[in-house]
């Protein structure tokens, strides 16, 4: 008895199917209109081309201006909410290899959107680059500006990793 109760009130809950009965010779007209639903969901795409950046090699003028500055990868923004890209390294240094010294810091690395600056350093901390609305393709520009020092920075390899991230707001 309960089973049969249980699947008469399952019944009694499903939603019921809509009816359109016409009759007649002509001008009958049966109209049923139906809802259609879409749920969006918040969608941020960011993609940073090409993967690794290879600095310009700083050359004898340079070193004399104390830094050279390169252009850095292309950032590429999609999104359907505002938007905002951060930068950071989590290494407090650079890594160096081929007789590069091991203990450049990080900060040496300055980032900015244009090549003549401002320039802001690199740090630990998550800083924010660019921001921006709903998007199909924006490209935000970012450029590096590393200091060289004749005293310091012997030949050989630098390296240091850097940590893109973008978030909705």
């Amino acid at each position: 008895m309960l089973s049969a109760s249980l699947a008469g009130l399952v019944a009694l809950a499903s939603p019921l199917a809509a009816q359109c009965t016409v009759a007649g010779l002509t001008g009958a007209t049966c109209v049923q209109n139906r809802n259609i639903t879409a749920t969006v969901r918040r969608t941020v795409r960011v993609t940073i081309t090409p993967t690794v950046t290879t600095l310009t090699s700083p050359t004898d003028a340079d070193f004399n201006a104390g830094f050279s500055v390169s252009p850095g990868p292309a950032v590429q923004v999609r999104a359907n909410r505002n938007w905002q890209v951060t930068v950071r390294s989590t290494s407090a240094s650079w890594a160096g290899t081929l007789g590069a010294r091991t203990n450049k810091p990080r900060a040496d690395l300055l980032r900015g959107t244009s090549a003549a600056g401002p320039w802001t350093a690199i740090s630990g901390t998550a800083a924010v680059f660019a921001t921006g609305g709903p998007t199909n393709a924006t490209v935000a520009p970012l450029f590096y500006r590393v200091n060289w020092f004749f005293a310091l920075d012997r030949p050989g390899v630098y390296t240091i990793s850097i940590q893109y991230t973008i978030s909705s707001t």
